[in-house]
């Protein structure tokens, strides 16, 4: 909850002393997040949880972002019209 604005905090039903301890606990946390984004970290995370295939999955629908971002995606509907 600490990572919510406080209006939201407080329309949840949490005390001012609990809504504090929520955002601290959240920046307490932040190292933790940090390393868990880490590339290496990442992979293992995401292997242990889904699979090995997962990571190929997730990298490869990442680039298919990227480049759909960029407008360098073909889909299927562009390659029929050309």
């Amino acid at each position: 909850m600490g990572a919510v604005a406080e209006k939201t905090r407080r329309h949840s039903g949490l005390t001012s002393g609990t809504s504090r301890l929520a955002k601290a606990s959240t920046k307490f946390m932040l190292p933790l997040i940090w390393l868990a984004r880490q590339p290496r970290v990442e992979r293992r995370m995401m292997r242990v949880m889904w699979g090995p295939d997962a990571v190929k999955l997730i990298e490869s629908a990442r680039e298919l972002h990227c480049q759909a971002k960029e407008g360098r995606l073909t889909t299927a509907s562009n390659q029929a019209s050309v």
